[in-house]
């Protein structure tokens, strides 16, 4: 079925459903379905129909309401966050010719009093243009039609085994690919409400959690460490809880035995990015350590330097193939595809013998040490088995020569270079080890988690 005919079929049965809920107001699936249709017939009035359009977004709840509207008229979206630079947004809007730019302010918040007849929209050509990086770095818009990010929104609705309607916190925006298809996509092809956070405040998403009695949350690594140990000036009810997916990164051991002892339910993990949507998810606890098995429909190879597929236990660069994923950059063909259809992750994995993934690195990030590959993840992980190291990061430096050698920053107390490395002989072949260790005070990590660097080394 298509996503508006399942919206306008919760309008009809479940009219005063909560749709999507903030601090200031709540829309439910019957006053949902009326702007959708109302706004829809505003924007063909003002010719923008079947147009690419760059949203910049304003509140959660207007993103939330908006797309939809702007979809139903045929549109594609782009959304624009607080954190795209001006320049960013210049350039991609100059590169891809797009010329209409909307915000929060353009479309009407409440329905007009009128009927409006039934339509049918063609969710193949409507849907979002997510901007993205890539492999590459250079910014990208990937194109994912709305019958793809539908499909994945029933995919996380199998894995959550939802039956009725649930109440799904999205601590994550929901303009990120992530939160977009966990939380949002999610509710809305299952008719379950989700709440939306315009600004992510520990202290207020934990009284939100509890108070709202919420069944799934949606964070990323960050996020759960803030939540897991913000003071709370009452106790909470978090029975209701039972799965909090996390994205994008890992948790620390620590981390997820203080969130568990605080809300009672342990992490899960989910792995997928912009291009693809969400592809492996861990809702066991165990193994605590791995990102998951394949979501229904996902197919996953593990490809080895020499081209030939991983075994078990064998790493590989991770390449997926699934229904949902993006068809394509824009302007960009198809060529990111092998000939099989299938999208290179640029994440080094290995899987067990029990099906269960784990990541060990990005392909990108291999240190060509001598004609020997260093992965930087290993030596991180044997790092942070040493006493008194809290946190480091293992990267390329380049010698005068242009030789490529392996750098460790490691944030700690009491540590000296030489006991460090004489550690590090006994765990890692000698051609693993840092050949430069620098220390600092802390290592400074942005929202997902990830090293923020401090220039080029």
């Amino acid at each position: 079925m298509k996503l508006f005919a399942l919206l306008s079929e919760y309008a009809r049965i479940n009219r005063d459903n909560v749709a999507f809920i903030d601090d200031a107001r709540s829309v439910t699936y019957g006053h949902l379905w009326q702007l959708i249709q109302g706004n829809r017939c505003y924007l063909i009035e003002k010719g923008f129909q079947n147009q690419a359009i760059a949203y910049k977004i304003g509140s959660q709840m207007k993103f939330a309401i908006d797309f939809l509207c702007l979809a139903a008229a045929g549109c594609w979206v782009i959304p624009i966050s607080s954190d795209v630079s001006e320049d960013t947004y210049k350039n991609l809007m100059a590169a891809y010719g797009i010329s209409l730019e909307i915000d929060s302010s353009f479309l009407p918040s409440n329905s007009l009093d009128q009927a409006y007849e039934p339509f049918d929209q063609d969710e193949s050509s409507c849907g979002i243009y997510h901007l993205t990086s890539g492999s590459t770095g250079e910014p990208k818009l990937c194109v994912r039609n709305l019958t793809a990010l539908k499909e994945e929104g029933f995919s996380y609705q199998r894995l959550f085994t939802l039956r009725d309607a649930a109440k799904i916190t999205s601590l994550s925006p929901i303009y990120h690919s992530f939160a977009f298809g966990a939380a949002y996509m999610t509710a809305l092809v299952s008719g379950s409400s989700v709440y939306l956070l315009d600004k992510f405040i520990p202290r207020k998403a934990v009284d939100i959690i509890g108070t709202w009695q919420a069944n799934i949350v949606i964070a990323v690594p960050v996020m759960i460490k803030a939540v897991a140990t913000v003071l709370l000036p009452k106790k909470y009810d978090f029975s209701k809880l039972s799965i909090v997916l996390v994205g994008t990164g890992n948790v620390p051991t620590e981390t997820k035995s203080i969130f568990r002892e605080r809300f009672g339910v342990f992490i899960s993990a989910n792995y997928g990015s912009t291009e693809t949507g969400g592809l492996l998810s861990r809702i066991t606890e165990n193994p605590a350590d791995s990102i998951g098995k394949e979501m229904e429909g996902i197919e996953l190879r593990l490809i080895r330097q020499d081209g030939s597929e991983a075994k078990i236990g064998e790493e590989g660069e991770a390449c997926v193939k699934c229904k949902y994923m993006m068809r394509s950059y824009l302007n960009g063909g198809a060529e990111v595809f092998d000939r099989d259809g299938f999208f290179p992750m640029g994440d080094i994995m290995i899987k067990d013998a029990d099906g269960f993934y784990y990541v060990k690195g990005r392909v990108k990030n291999l240190i060509n040490v001598g004609g020997k590959k260093v992965n930087p993840k290993e030596v991180e992980d044997v790092l942070l088995r040493y006493p008194g190291i809290r946190d480091c990061v293992v990267c390329k430096a380049i010698r005068t020569n242009d030789q490529e050698i392996v750098k460790a920053i490691i944030a700690g107390k009491c540590l000296n270079a030489t006991n460090i490395r004489q550690y590090l002989h006994k765990e890692l072949a000698d051609y693993k080890i840092p050949s430069l260790i620098e220390f600092v005070d802390n290592i400074e990590r942005n929202m997902l988690g990830k090293y923020v660097k401090q220039g080029v080394l």
